[in-house]
């Protein structure tokens, strides 16, 4: 397929959908324009079918892998809240990222006066996360709402797909302790042995 006929399928796709999908729409479009223009084949000028079940496959392997890191971030309540907020809205592609814009979109709070807010310990963790796992986050989540519709758990959802998710901010921080201790420290750069080295006293 090239530009125009994958610009004609998101538009059939998205006819007869509520208002708010028009943005989802128009930025979709946007992306997915702009990404296929990058791996449109030479010789045919064409978008095949092969070359778009390699990037679905790379998107999938990226997923995965970056999921994990995710596991003992969240407890069952934040995840449900996240589920919940998000309400079966698409996300904007550029949405993903959970700018502080965005994620108070979502929990229909002031970005200025966020901090007073009981969303702020929830707010703080995603904030922190890198780009690539905000996107395994939002991907999971929207996963994890489909699934609730149909009467399935989300949390145990999202725990299925290879995220650990804590019962509460204890288990968080006993979890973040066990991390830190297994990091035993390095005998080659302790103090001394670098002030030996470099003529530095104390």
């Amino acid at each position: 397929m090239n530009k125009i006929q994958i610009k004609s399928k998101l538009n059939a796709h998205f006819k007869g959908r509520p208002r708010y999908y028009e943005f989802t729409q128009t930025a979709s479009i946007k992306n997915a324009t702009n990404f296929i223009s990058g791996h449109i084949k030479r010789s045919t000028r064409q978008y095949d079918e092969t070359t778009a079940l390699l990037d679905i496959g790379r998107l999938d392997y990226l997923l995965r892998n970056i999921r994990r890191e995710l596991s003992w971030h969240f407890t069952e309540l934040e995840i449900q809240v996240l589920v919940k907020s998000l309400n079966g809205v698409p996300l904007l592609p550029d949405e993903t990222d959970f700018s502080l814009d965005s994620i108070c979109k979502h929990f229909h709070i002031s970005h200025i006066t966020y901090r007073l807010s009981k969303f702020v310990p929830l707010i703080a963790k995603i904030l922190k996360l890198s780009a690539a796992q905000k996107l395994a986050l939002a991907d999971a989540i929207e996963q994890a709402w489909t699934k609730k519709m149909y009467g399935d758990s989300a949390v145990e959802f999202i725990r299925s797909l290879g995220i650990e998710i804590a019962k509460g901010e204890d288990e968080v921080k006993r979890r973040a302790e066990e991390a830190l201790n297994t990091i035993k420290p390095n005998p080659m750069y302790s103090p001394p042995f670098a002030y030996v080295n470099l003529g530095v006293q104390e």
